[in-house]
């Protein structure tokens, strides 16, 4: 049995690998398990290190909500933002004649 650094996190990794490309596991615990074991008789593969520098990347990378938005999209065009508007202003005419 080999001494392994960082196990949790290589099995960890490997899971969210698996899911990635859209494997389905069965038993989640016993996929873990085989998994830690041939961490632990053969040691880390050479993907299994490239698997976990992936995985450390991912879960180091802000979340898509927090990435900046592109002001392109904020912006809309002029014309379409007048048409918008005034559809806005005709509603809210017609609401306060309601009430």
């Amino acid at each position: 049995m080999v001494a392994v650094e960082f196990l949790d996190e290589l099995v960890e990794a490997a899971f969210w690998k698996s899911r990635q490309s859209g494997k389905s596991i069965c038993n989640l615990n016993g996929w873990r398990a085989t998994v830690r074991k041939r961490i632990q008789e053969k040691g880390p593969s050479p993907e299994d290190r490239d698997c976990l520098k992936e995985w450390r990347e991912a879960m180091s990378a802000p979340p898509p909500a927090e990435t900046p938005v592109d002001a392109e999209a904020i912006n809309p065009d002029p014309e379409l933002r007048e048409q918008r508007m005034s559809m806005l202003n005709s509603a809210s005419k017609k609401l306060k004649g309601l009430t």
